[in-house]
């Protein structure tokens, strides 16, 4: 119920009121993953850049959009309880919502010089602290980073349901942990993985 863009903005959060000139840099719309769709979309306030940010929208024929969209919401709770990270959640609309953008990939986080380590044993206790909160995560394929971290970013497909009774949890966590083993450089790097799961 606001009458511009620049209110809009300010109302979310994402431009500062006392900001003067702001501007917006957006993509196309593209796939990001089964029955989603998203747009990227950059802020610059007085030049400089603000913020990164992603829309994504459920088209989903099977449940209407907005049911869609809290569940995703749910399930981003669910995993914040569990203690891992998740994006920043700006704004929820009618099957739709704005969430703060995680730039890196984990494979291209992991590049980055001096962050490795620190990098592999976050996902080890990610893996870890999913599994032991009850959810039977598809794949870790789609985890992304902010360069220190390791971020869950998506709550629709790959992160299977909540609430799951393992009778196993160690062996769901290795399993896991060994279909991403293509990330590990040596034996130093798997023996951090696997002793940050407490395996």
């Amino acid at each position: 119920m606001v009458g511009s863009l620049r209110e809009a903005t300010i109302v979310l959060g994402i431009v500062p009121a006392a900001a003067g000139q702001f501007r917006i840099a957006e993509s196309e719309w593209y796939d990001a993953g089964p029955d989603v769709q998203a747009l990227d979309f950059d802020v610059f306030c007085d030049g400089s850049p603000a913020g990164i940010y992603v829309v994504k929208a459920s088209t989903s024929a099977a449940d209407r959009p907005a049911h869609v969209v809290d569940e995703w919401n749910m399930r981003r709770d669910a995993v914040s309880l569990a203690g891992v990270e998740v994006p920043r959640l700006i704004g929820v609309g009618r099957g739709l919502l704005i969430e703060e953008r995680i730039p890196y990939s984990f494979p291209e986080a992991l590049s980055v010089a001096g962050r490795r380590s620190e990098l592999i044993r976050a996902f080890g206790t990610a893996v870890r602290r999913l599994v032991h909160f009850g959810f039977r995560p598809l794949s870790c394929a789609s985890w992304r980073s902010r360069g220190t971290d390791v971020v869950v970013a998506d709550f629709a497909n790959e992160l299977g349901a909540p609430a799951i009774r393992h009778d196993s949890p160690e062996s769901y966590i290795e399993t896991l942990l060994v279909s991403h083993l293509d990330l590990i450089a040596s034996d130093e790097e798997r023996g951090l993985l696997f002793a940050s799961a407490e395996i």
